[in-house]
């Protein structure tokens, strides 16, 4: 019934103009614990663990949609937003946290910048679909949002550890930083390589050439995590090889990626919105709900249009892409999974 709902609500979220994420949200806020059904659930670990799944998944999907050719034009300034971007906005929205909330150290400022760093690739990639932009615009989001969960994730683990445990950033925070986008970046590369040979010159048929993909894909995601890379970077680069390649019964697998990706979004937000509990900010959390709405003005206003303008007028992209890509940055279900890295490492340390 749920992913009926979901279906139904993807095509309204187009038709009104909303992100499909975010009535998704809202559909499990409606089912969580203050909701219709009252459904309790409060498992970070569950919620972690699907998320990160439901992400690689949709990174894959975007890898095998994104042609070469997006990536030659754009990945220099999307290099640069994906990475010095990220470090800017985390700094600038830690500034503005500060302003606004002076009781706050400066770590936990970084931490909850951090988090919020980074754009949400579902939410973007679902918000491009279909759209026909002049110039460079499109193909900067989109690389941008594929490349970018990386660094906001290594800036979250660092912070979370100095917050959580004390420990000083610094060299450790760096090489963790090269650890996670190196082996990302290499074992994505030979991943995708590989499996691209293997569906290459296998022979299941087209029932089970799909499961193959998807296999590709997961696998991708899970090995590069144990190995110590970046899984999402991994999984986006093995995505983009195989879908710059012939392969067989590639309609299909572009369906049910399609199809996953949906389905992923779907799942992920709906869970996400399980976790929220809307009474607890009506005891007495009136200076939260003020604090998030003063936040998320602070970040459309100040943060993303100040790191991202500036970067993109040292690569002369024209003041209306400019604009564009400095409102487009949409947050979605990437800060609340990474949210949930500070949750479990407190809870941990408890």
């Amino acid at each position: 019934v749920l992913l009926a709902v979901g279906a139904i609500l993807g095509r309204l979220g187009r038709f009104i103009g909303l992100p499909a994420g975010l009535l998704f949200l809202v559909v499990g806020m409606l089912m969580g614990e203050d909701g219709i059904w009252g459904v309790e659930f409060d498992d970070f670990d569950l919620t972690y663990a699907i998320g990160s799944t439901a992400l690689g998944l949709i990174l894959f999907h975007g890898g095998l949609s994104t042609p070469v050719d997006t990536l030659k034009c754009a990945w220099k300034p999307a290099l640069a937003l994906a990475t010095l971007g990220v470090i800017g906005v985390t700094l600038v929205t830690a500034f503005g946290l500060k302003i606004f909330n002076p009781e706050n150290t400066i770590a936990v400022c970084l931490l909850i910048g951090a988090i919020l760093g980074s754009t949400d690739a579902a939410a973007v990639f679902d918000l491009l679909a279909g759209q026909k932009l002049k110039g460079r615009a499109k193909e900067i989001i989109e690389v941008e949002s594929g490349l970018n969960d990386p660094m906001a994730f290594v800036l979250v683990f660092g912070f979370t550890a100095q917050v959580a445990y004390g420990t000083e950033p610094g060299m450790p925070l760096v090489w963790f930083l090269v650890e996670q986008i190196f082996f990302g970046a290499v074992l994505g590369v030979i991943l995708g390589w590989a499996w691209l040979h293997i569906l290459r010159k296998a022979r299941v048929g087209p029932g089970l050439y799909p499961v193959l993909a998807i296999a590709a894909a997961i696998t991708t995601l899970g090995v590069t995590m144990q190995l110590g890379g970046s899984g999402l970077l991994a999984t986006y680069l093995a995505g983009m090889i195989i879908g710059n390649h012939s392969i067989p019964y590639r309609p299909t697998v572009d369906r049910i990626f399609a199809t996953l990706a949906w389905t992923s979004q779907i799942t992920m937000f709906f869970i996400l919105g399980l976790l929220v509990t809307p009474s607890l900010l009506l005891e007495d959390n009136y200076h939260l709900m003020i604090g998030g709405a003063l936040m998320a003005l602070w970040i459309a206003f100040v943060s993303r249009p100040v790191v991202v303008g500036t970067i993109l007028l040292v690569f002369r992209v024209p003041w209306r892409e400019n604009l564009l890509i400095c409102w487009s940055g949409l947050r979605g279900a990437v800060p609340i999974i990474l949210a949930t890295v500070p949750i479990l490492a407190l809870s941990t340390r408890d």
